[in-house]
């Protein structure tokens, strides 16, 4: 099975070439330039197709040529979400591919509308788009958040460190033991490769909607994890009530405009958990399943990686 994976160079992007290599299927890669893959990695690929611009059609046809299966994993931004996505979909079309597996690995959207958080509208269009005008059934995958990212500005409670000064994180309403749920990237790919192989349907070109997560979490227990692991203590503080994060919102929403709306991201994804929208049920169990990674444990792993 010959599989072309757009993005590559990303962190998913490397985890999956390498779960999908260990699984012998045979990985092409569709970039701008080879050197930003490890050697270890480049040299095992079937082939490299150099594009220009993720609207390079040319460099489209030639890497979805004799493909049978195509993985969008390229970087979440508002260009490649749509725009990107639907020229790679469109060209596999055009090659009859049955099998896409769409740029997802998201908190499961399904559960929202468009406009609610702005940086799932265009997943929610390019769902509508292909669902509407598409021969193919793309595969969506939600994972919930990256762990990447739990720890960040875009996470929950908006972790932040000012300087010297203790990290902090915010709630706002009863948010403190909000659950979120979270993957880390590894399982993420050697899950997306398993649903690839195993799922219903897949292999038929049915697509559908998968779950999976390596562990949920809440605002409270990343701050406990964090200062047991790191021995740095988080101040959680709450903002004000749901009501407050509504008004706070609405201003942001019209200060920022919506260009800008990475800057509000955090108080549009605490009103989505405020109606308890982000949760991730129903997870999807495939016996090749590995076993998820612990929060402590992928922590721990991360504070070795950067002491090295």
């Amino acid at each position: 099975m010959l599989v072309l994976i757009a993005g590559i160079t990303g962190g998913l992007g490397q985890h999956l070439a390498k779960i999908a290599l260990s699984k012998s299927l045979s990985v092409r890669r569709l970039g701008r330039n080879l050197a930003n893959l490890p050697t270890s990695l480049s040299c095992q690929l079937e082939s490299f197709i150099k594009s220009t611009s993720y609207y390079d059609i040319p460099a489209l046809q030639a890497a979805v040529r004799g493909v049978d299966v195509v993985i969008n994993a390229s970087a979440p931004h508002p260009l490649l979400d749509l725009d990107g996505h639907l020229l790679l979909l469109r060209a596999a079309e055009r090659a009859g591919i049955k099998i896409f597996i769409a740029s997802s690995w998201s908190r499961d959207w399904t559960n929202i509308k468009f406009g609610d958080f702005e940086h799932y509208n265009n997943h929610i269009a390019f769902e509508h788009q292909a669902a509407t005008s598409s021969v193919i059934k793309p595969v969506y995958i939600f994972t919930g958040l990256f762990a990447d990212l739990l720890y960040t500005r875009y996470g929950p409670g908006k972790f932040i460190v000012d300087g010297q000064d203790a990290p902090k994180m915010e709630y706002w309403g009863d948010g403190r033991k909000d659950e979120y749920p979270w993957t880390t990237q590894e399982n993420a790919a050697a899950w997306t490769i398993d649903i690839l192989m195993y799922g219903e349907g897949v292999q038929a070109g049915e697509g559908g909607f998968f779950k999976i997560r390596s562990g949920v979490t809440t605002i409270e227990a990343l701050a406990a994890v964090q200062e047991k692991v790191l021995g740095t203590k988080v101040e959680i503080s709450r903002r004000g009530d749901t009501t407050d994060l509504g008004v706070e919102l609405a201003k942001l929403r019209k200060e920022k405009g919506s260009v800008n709306y990475i800057e509000y991201m955090s108080e549009e994804a605490a009103v989505v958990a405020s109606k308890g929208l982000w949760e991730n049920t129903d997870v999807t169990i495939l016996n090749e399943f590995e076993e998820p990674t612990v929060l402590e444990e992928w922590l721990r792993r991360e504070k070795s990686r950067t002491e090295i």
